[in-house]
């Protein structure tokens, strides 16, 4: 090989680099807005975020951003846990609230069951 062929070499494998780097880069911006859009949408601030996952906000910030971080996998996956946990916590809110809402429906509402001769209920709610 000449000197020639190795500067092209060379040259092709540093823009096949610069290639991966730029999708790579875009692929961490998709990401980190797909956390903080999940984040924003649960109601959560960066630093509570950042205080259960145990790191410097700024350092969740730059995550966010798609900055290059160290450890990034495993960030996006404890911050994943965070958003998954609260969103867990908010929707059993929801749905504790809905019982409650149905149990006082209920309390309000007598429910008479009358069993015919042919085993038929009939059920006839009666309001206080």
């Amino acid at each position: 090989m000449d000197l020639v062929e190795i500067t092209i070499t060379q040259a092709e494998r540093r823009k096949a680099q610069q290639q991966l780097i730029e999708r790579r880069r875009a692929q961490w911006c998709e990401e980190g807005a797909e956390l903080m859009e999940r984040r924003l949408n649960t109601g959560l601030t960066a630093t509570y975020v950042a205080r259960q996952m145990e790191i410097d906000v700024k350092r969740l910030r730059r995550l966010e951003r798609g900055e290059p971080v160290k450890q990034a996998y495993l960030l996006r996956k404890s911050y994943e846990n965070v958003l998954a946990y609260q969103e867990k916590v908010l929707k059993n809110e929801q749905l504790a609230a809905e019982v409650a809402k149905l149990r006082s429906q209920l309390h309000q509402t007598n429910v008479i069951v009358e069993v015919n001769a042919g085993l038929f209920l009939e059920f006839r709610l009666h309001r206080r």
